[in-house]
């Protein structure tokens, strides 16, 4: 057979490989701390010495048009043990009898109270002024927020947050995931609210939080009213949760509290609402901060460079696979740039499951297998068509003076 010239050098396939190598390192190096946080943060957390509140908890909840939820979910919550506690129940104008609900639990349970939302306020974001009307009415110096769609993992929640209620804390971040019904819808959002969690909790663990779930976010009264709560987000008519913790938390005043015995779980949205949430939130994390922004930079810069990577693959398997079929013939000298190129392949869709192991160990989510390696790669395109909506629909995120 005659000899066919190969169609590239060797020197690009050497560099395609080791290209594709870096490529995959930069994409570990940026999503290493975010994806490790809860694993990393547990087993410090679980070594360091632990103090619980004696003096009591105020749990606040707000409900608008959620007699149902707080049906289903009070009592989970009044069934907590090992701390002494109150629950504060905010309720807004509501339709459904929500008032109603409460003021039966309310009559049943002496550690019920309630207090609503006037009809008549219009200054201030309404969620945010529920909370601030829960703060103020809440007698115990601890607040622990969460939402009326949520129950708690079991009745260790508010104790094993309290753990980490330190005199030198005035934050503390829990977690929080939707319900799963075993659909890919389900596993899409958990997977994404898993990945906002992970980040925040990586900020925190770094020195300074960057925003909060509200379904599971403790805070000091104190420190609420010191720094007198949403004053500087007055005009931000979205994300009260993440604009209260950046408000409030201090340099390493913040702690974290990821295991599943301390988290809560919220009953699934349905799509459009998911989306609102998801465009309110891209909204919300232009009023973190730089530091905030500059995270979001780097976990968008690691979706560019995966698919960077998948270019690179594509190109050296087109590359390998048109240069056997003119050539007919494979020398084993090829192996030195075929098995690192092969090894580096098979690697890229096990990375993020890997990476995220010890995480989903402590919070108590169950394997996403190689879902996360496509979920990752289809981020960027979510990401832009949510900044587009969130720039049609700016007006309505800013109150008008």
């Amino acid at each position: 057979m005659p000899d066919v010239q190969a169609i590239v050098s060797e020197e690009l396939l050497y560099a395609l490989a080791a290209g594709a190598w870096l490529l995959l390192l930069a994409v570990v190096g940026l999503r290493l701390r975010s994806y490790t946080a809860a694993g990393r943060i547990g087993k410090k957390e679980e070594a360091a010495a632990q103090a619980t509140v004696t003096s009591g908890v105020s749990v606040v909840i707000t409900a608008r048009d959620q007699a149902e939820q707080l049906e289903r979910n009070l009592p989970r919550v009044l069934a907590q043990e090992g701390v002494r506690f109150e629950v504060v129940v905010v309720t807004d104008v509501s339709t459904d009898g929500t008032a109603d609900v409460v003021a039966r639990f309310a009559a049943a349970h002496p550690n019920i109270y309630t207090t609503f939302v006037p009809a008549s306020s219009r200054y201030i974001d309404r969620k945010k002024l529920a909370v601030t009307l829960g703060v103020r009415a809440a007698r115990h110096e601890w607040i622990v927020l969460t939402e009326a769609d949520c129950r708690p993992a079991g009745p260790h929640w508010l104790e094993g947050l309290s753990h980490r209620f330190t005199p030198d804390v005035d934050v503390v971040l829990g977690y929080a995931n939707y319900d799963d019904d075993g659909s890919r819808y389900a596993s899409r959002i958990i997977y994404e609210r898993l990945k906002d969690n992970l980040r925040r909790f990586a900020a925190a663990d770094a020195g300074l939080a960057r925003g909060g779930d509200g379904c599971n976010l403790a805070f000091r009264k104190s420190t609420f009213l010191a720094k007198k709560g949403f004053a500087d987000s007055l005009t931000v008519t979205c994300g009260a949760d993440d604009l209260l913790v950046h408000a409030l938390a201090g340099r390493r005043r913040t702690a974290v509290e990821p295991h599943a015995a301390c988290a809560t779980r919220q009953e699934l949205p349905a799509p459009d609402a998911y989306a609102s949430r998801r465009i309110a939130y891209a909204e919300t994390c232009r009023h973190l901060g730089r530091r905030a922004r500059l995270n979001r930079l780097g976990n968008g810069l690691a979706s560019s460079l995966s698919w960077l990577l998948v270019l690179v693959f594509t190109l050296y398997i087109a590359i390998r696979t048109e240069e056997t079929m003119r050539t007919q013939t494979y020398s084993a000298m090829q192996l030195v740039h075929d098995l690192p190129m092969l090894a580096a392949l098979a690697t890229a869709p096990l990375m993020p499951a890997l990476l995220l192991r010890g995480s989903l160990n402590v919070t108590g989510e169950k394997r996403f297998g190689l879902r996360p390696a496509l979920y990752d790669l289809a981020q960027p395109f979510r990401w832009w068509r949510r900044k587009w909506q969130r720039f049609r629909y700016r007006h309505d995120f800013v109150r008008k003076q």
